[in-house]
């Protein structure tokens, strides 16, 4: 079998996940550590055994030994490094958001229909996880019958040095958004998805509530949701708390209720048995899954990586279509726009305090 040739662009907080989880094929190649930090991609070279290193994307996608990329990079240049590697003939696995702004969607959309025999996939590795894919196939058989709410909450804590490590976190020019698009975005993705879409926002709250040193955009922030099968939710997630991590995803109707933190079951209740019979199963292969790849990358990441990036290579091999598209990581993009907006507009109305 030929090996898959693999550049990694962007060497930092991410980028060792993917590496180890590429590593994890014996049929992969490691070929260039790509950053515009020299020091950083030696880094990862050397630790990895990358065959090389670059600085400059464009070496990247000109090297014929590369069959296909993850771009790593901060959030403002994925939309733009994903239409160069496609249109140089690379696959692409991009980290999230696919996008941070609305020209940078309509570029990755514009790529991905321009370049239909490419594999292009956008990270949310959440989707990977046996519980939520249970979860959503249950949504939409009717075993919670008729859902009232849905809610999320993601809190952590995120330093003024997490922020002072890197100048483009944090910002409205290169990262345009805080919590929302960076921490918690992947468990928007899981809300919008096992619950069938979100048809619309009712109203968003923002703020800055802990880190006016160290950032320009908001580190708390609240939305209620719409959902297309008519429920109500709720969004609420904070970079300001003492906890390090803590991830809550609740869905309660008239016959069934679940209540999952971290990727993991810790109540639920339905009236027909055989759909906790599945959920159960479904907490088993998950909890069989993580044995399996315990170790790669960081826990809260939810060991989805491997998972995902198994996908992708499956997919370069055979050509086929991946498990989350970019199209599908589009979708929690712009729900993360939406909510901006919804927030901004909110923000706009409210009297000034005195």
């Amino acid at each position: 079998m030929k090996k898959i040739g693999i550049g990694i662009i962007g060497c930092g907080v991410i980028a060792p996940t993917h590496a180890e989880s590429y590593a994890l094929d014996k049929n992969v190649r490691l070929v260039t550590a790509c950053d515009v930090i020299p020091e950083r991609a030696k880094a990862l070279a050397e630790r990895f055994g990358f065959k090389g290193t670059a600085t400059d994307a464009a070496d990247v996608f000109a090297d014929p030994g590369i069959d296909a990329v993850s771009i790593c990079t901060p959030h403002f240049n994925h939309a733009k490094l994903c239409e160069a590697a496609l249109a140089a003939g690379k696959d692409v696995l991009c980290e999230k958001p696919i996008a941070n702004t609305r020209a940078g969607l309509a570029l990755v959309r514009k790529a991905e229909a321009k370049y239909p025999d490419r594999i292009f996939s956008g990270v949310f590795q959440h989707r990977y996880n046996p519980v939520f894919r249970e979860l959503r196939l249950l949504v939409g058989e009717g075993a919670f019958g008729t859902i009232a709410t849905a809610a999320f909450h993601n809190r952590c804590l995120r330093t003024d040095s997490y922020y002072s490590a890197d100048s483009w976190r944090g910002t409205k020019r290169y990262e345009n958004g805080g919590v929302l698009i960076n921490q918690a975005i992947h468990y928007l993705d899981i809300f919008q998805w096992t619950m069938g879409g979100i048809d619309s926002i009712a109203g968003a709250s923002m703020a800055n509530r802990t880190h006016q040193n160290s950032i320009e955009t908001e580190d708390t922030i609240a939305a209620t949701v719409l959902f297309k099968n008519g429920a109500i939710g709720t969004v609420e997630t904070t970079n300001s708390a003492i906890i390090h991590w803590d991830t809550m995803l609740e869905i309660t109707g008239s016959d069934g209720f679940v209540s999952i933190t971290d990727g993991n079951i810790v109540r639920m209740e339905f009236s027909n048995p055989a759909a906790a019979r599945r959920m159960k199963a479904a907490q088993k292969a998950h909890d069989a899954r993580n044995r399996k790849v315990d170790g790669v990358g960081r826990s809260y990441y939810g060991l989805g990586h491997p998972s995902q990036i198994a996908d992708f290579l499956s997919c370069v091999r055979r050509r086929g279509r991946p498990f989350v598209t970019a199209s599908d990581a589009s979708v929690a993009a712009e729900l993360v726009l939406d909510i901006y907006q919804a927030a901004a507009r909110r923000a706009k109305k409210a009297p000034a305090r005195a």
